[in-house]
């Protein structure tokens, strides 16, 4: 009898409310797949990190890939598959997911741009790499670990101005930064003033006791 009740209230229901509980089944449907492809991609994600512990980049950016194509905005995959990218030498994979990275979540933003800069400077891309820690400056004046980087890179570039500002502004809001002193003794070390470079490299030193590129920064200002 109920079974015969559904079918006539099915035959005599108005096209709209037949509609409308089409849509309601629709969306469970729809639900409960998008609940299963997020299981599916949180395994593909765990495998990928278990397969970079082992240093298995090539499965892991084939977990990861996977787990994309199911969630197309997944960014903890395109995070880790640009890091793969990365560190397998594969830097123009690695900015493009960079770059994906940086339009689906602005709060990746900051490493993503450290990231695209470490990739142009792999490449011997010096300006290109300046300009994307300038990019990350522009929205975060305060990221001291971009600051640091672009005045190591001016460095490189001999613009040693530029460089002695940016660790000037470091210094200024963290005065005893070990890198930051070190940055400061390759700027004078760069214009001849050895003498203040050796300071800046004893001081480094002093607040580092392990920064081995200090030692190795006065070493070559002894043997000058």
């Amino acid at each position: 009898l109920k079974l015969m009740a559904n079918v006539v209230n099915t035959t005599h229901m108005p096209d709209w409310e037949l509609r409308l509980r089409q849509l309601h089944q629709d969306s469970l449907s729809m639900s409960r797949m998008y609940e299963i492809n997020s299981q599916v991609v949180q395994m593909y994600v765990h495998f990928s990190r278990v397969d970079i512990e082992k240093d298995e980049y090539t499965s892991a950016v084939r977990n990861l890939s996977a787990a994309i194509k199911l969630k197309p905005k997944a960014v903890d995959a395109y995070f880790q598959r640009g890091v793969c990218y990365l560190l397998q030498k594969n830097y123009v994979k690695a900015i493009a997911d960079f770059d994906k990275l940086i339009e689906l979540k602005p709060a990746y933003s900051k490493q993503a741009y450290v990231l695209k800069s470490l990739c142009y400077q792999k490449v011997g891309d010096i300006k290109q790499s300046i300009r994307e820690l300038g990019r990350a400056l522009q929205k975060w004046p305060d990221f001291l670990e971009a600051r640091l980087a672009r005045g190591e890179l001016y460095v490189v570039a001999k613009d040693l101005e530029k460089a002695m500002s940016d660790f000037n502004q470091v210094l200024s809001s963290d005065p005893d930064l070990a890198v930051g002193h070190l940055g400061m003794g390759q700027v004078f070390a760069g214009y001849g003033d050895n003498k203040s470079a050796l300071r800046w490299f004893n001081s480094a030193i002093e607040l580092q006791g392990n920064l081995e590129e200090a030692y190795v920064k006065r070493a070559s200002v002894y043997a000058a």
